[in-house]
């Protein structure tokens, strides 16, 4: 039995087509398999389609050349020249992927074996074109595109995306091979193939709309939402906001329609003390003096969020609340208490050094370009707050017809400073971007550890791209609240944004943070905007140990015995001041501070630090803002006066880990390394 029309070579595109539409499945199958998938934004989606017009156009002339070589010597091998066209594409790929055969490559052969059957079986029981049958195989993957993005959007928090995104799809391309089947053994009309490609196609989609597109929340509900956005490594005094240098219009724009603390002090110069302090509202352990490198490795492995009583989320949760914690800090998940209370979370790697362009959602062909055309294909730092953009938007579009709590942790402004080129104030530097982390070495950037050191002509470059991360943070800060207010919840919504800690940028002759206790690592933004707030700036210090206690009260929720902390609610609802001779505490610790640990009290415009076993350092912040001139020896009454709450502070509490052995927590201290803590 002969088909009804020519060969291939004379009607290739079809057949490259579809063979195309199964390389992009294998493609975006690959990629939504991988942890770090999010989904696809504009340029990914863009970077498909033309990665798909590439492989037609590759797989189009294939086709076009076997079939034409064939006929030549009068035969006619369809099945064999689309079968050809597909592993040779696919031999291609595969040599910059695996140089062994792998279960891929027997999956990829038979798809293309089965191609060619049924290209072959097609011709000898129905004499129905090539054509059709090409066009039947290509409506069959664009299907299984469909299913694939829909489950991957659906599944888009869920551990188990990877076998999900495998398995589903498949499942449902059985079903739609049955009724494609179906339309060409009975030879149906050309309608027919056509209904069934629009249904194919089109219900996946329709039905994860259906699913995630809750609708508005009743006006009636009382209850608002609130969005938590830490942004790493953040100092506040180059915030334009703060009246720094940096633009960030959005949270100057946060600022002017809610209150600024214009003085708040993080628990500590470095995350982990930092933030598991301000999640449990208590003030966190000191490393041990002059601890050895094991001491101090077991020890910050035992940095937590208390949860022997319901943390914020857990509380939140037994409200009625959907919670949600999308983080890019690598060890942040595996804190024990840390995700405790959260129902959809994600995370995103900020030390991964990956290709970056159109084909990311590519990546066989994008491994390939690089290869053959490096041109086409950047190696960057993986971008996080993209990622945890899209998954705090798909987040905020599923729940707004419930209260929500959502925390998003941006790892920007922390390092590698990898900034689009149009946020930069200088443009040439020594390198591309600033990683100095294990991989920064290929483009000569020094790498973190004891010989770490950066030139001073490179040192402004360095701030440079450190500006540039606070300008694009500050970007997805507005992108959240259009999310917030294109789902109707805006009004309905608190946002508080703030840091863990800051940066030192040779301020006092190092970079990096965790070394000391100046305003550069411990002063960091505090903004709260949403509805009920009386907008204005407060001007005396408050401490981040008030945080979780302030949110808590601002979404009606009782505090734990445990906090430390006291709700500044009355004072964003202007009821109350903050009273300006408040001590405010800090501990730095860390295994990179020589002198370990420093203590830190701020009461009115004056800072004591005290390093242990060194002198005391006393600022006047209101007339040496950037903390050059020591005047402890010439104020000793105010020293011991400030000394004497330093004392009554610590006998408050623990501030050192006591002496129980624990197992090395592998995550964490993987974690740690690749922040460049260890």
């Amino acid at each position: 039995m002969r088909f009804q029309d020519s060969t291939p070579s004379q009607h290739p595109i079809m057949p490259g087509v579809s063979l195309a539409l199964f390389f992009i499945y294998l493609e975006m199958l690959k990629a939504a398999r991988s942890s770090q998938w999010s989904g696809l934004g504009a340029s990914d989606w863009l970077g498909v389609l033309v990665g798909g017009l590439f492989y037609t156009i590759a797989l189009t002339l294939l086709v076009a050349l076997f079939a034409g070589a064939a006929k030549r010597f009068g035969m006619r091998l369809p099945a064999v020249a689309i079968f050809l066209s597909g592993a040779i594409v696919w031999g291609l790929l595969s040599v910059h992927r695996e140089q062994t055969p792998t279960m891929d490559d027997g999956i990829v052969a038979a798809v293309l074996a089965g191609f060619g059957i049924a290209v072959w079986l097609t011709s000898w029981m129905v004499p129905v074109s090539i054509q059709r049958v090409t066009a039947a195989f290509g409506v069959f993957w664009l299907s299984g595109l469909t299913a694939l993005y829909s489950a991957g959007q659906f599944y888009l928090f869920s551990p188990q995306r990877a076998e999900v995104v495998t398995k589903y799809p498949l499942m449902y391309l059985s079903l739609v091979g049955f009724a494609l089947a179906i339309v060409l053994v009975l030879r149906l009309r050309t309608r027919a193939l056509c209904l069934a490609a629009s249904a194919g196609v089109a219900v996946p989609f329709l039905v994860l709309f259906g699913s995630l597109h809750a609708p508005a929340r009743n006006g009636e509900e009382a209850r608002p939402n609130m969005v938590f956005i830490i942004s790493d490594t953040l100092r506040a005094d180059y915030c334009s906001a703060y009246g720094g240098a940096v633009a960030t219009p959005n949270l100057s724009a946060l600022a002017e329609s809610g209150v600024r603390f214009d003085r708040n002090y993080s628990l500590a110069p470095w995350t982990l003390p930092a933030i598991t302090g301000l999640f449990s509202s208590q003030y966190p352990k000191s490393l041990t003096p002059d601890g050895d490198h094991k001491t101090w490795i077991l020890e910050m492995n035992r940095y937590e969020v208390d949860y022997e009583v319901p943390t914020l989320p857990m509380r939140l949760e037994e409200a009625g609340y959907r919670t949600g914690a999308f983080t890019a800090n690598a060890f942040l998940p595996v804190v024990p208490g840390m995700m405790f209370g959260y129902e959809d979370r994600a995370s995103s790697h900020p030390i991964l050094l990956e290709d970056n362009g159109y084909f990311n959602q590519l990546p066989l062909l994008s491994a390939t370009f690089r290869a053959w055309l490096p041109v086409l294909v950047d190696i960057r730092p993986h971008n996080t707050t993209q990622d945890l953009d899209r998954y705090a938007q798909a987040f905020i579009r599923r729940h707004r017809d419930v209260p929500f709590f959502l925390w998003i942790h941006y790892i920007d402004p922390h390092a590698p400073y990898d900034p689009p080129e149009d946020l930069r104030r200088v443009h040439e530097g020594p390198w591309p971007f600033f990683h100095p982390y294990v991989g920064g070495e290929e483009w000569g950037i020094p790498i973190l550890g004891k010989n770490f050191f950066v030139a001073e002509p490179d040192q402004d470059y360095v701030r440079s791209l450190y500006e540039g991360e606070i300008t694009y943070v500050d970007d997805f800060v507005g992108r959240i609240q259009d999310a917030l207010k294109s789902a109707g919840v805006a009004d309905d919504t608190y946002v508080c944004f703030t840091s863990d800690h800051g940066e030192e940028l040779w301020d006092h002759g190092e970079w990096g943070h965790g070394q000391s206790l100046h305003d550069e690592l411990v002063r960091v933004p505090w903004i709260f905007s949403g509805p009920g707030l009386s907008p204005r700036t407060i001007s005396n210090p408050v401490s981040a140990i008030d945080l979780v206690p302030t949110l808590a009260d601002v979404l009606g929720v009782a505090p734990a015995e445990s906090w430390r902390g006291k709700s500044l609610g009355p004072v964003l609802r202007g009821e109350e001041e903050v009273p300006a001779d408040v001590p405010i505490f800090s501990l730095g610790t860390s295994n990179k501070s020589v002198n370990n640990p420093q203590y830190m009290v701020v009461r009115g415009t004056y800072k004591l630090i005290q390093i242990d076993g060194g002198e005391d350092v006393l600022y006047d912040l209101a007339t040496d803002p950037e903390e050059q001139s020591n005047i402890a020896s010439e104020n000793p009454a105010l020293v011991a006066e400030l000394g004497a709450l330093l004392d009554e502070w610590l006998a408050s509490f623990s501030p050192y880990f006591d002496a129980m052995p624990v197992e090395f927590n592998r995550e964490m201290e993987q974690g740690l390394e690749g922040m460049g803590y260890l």
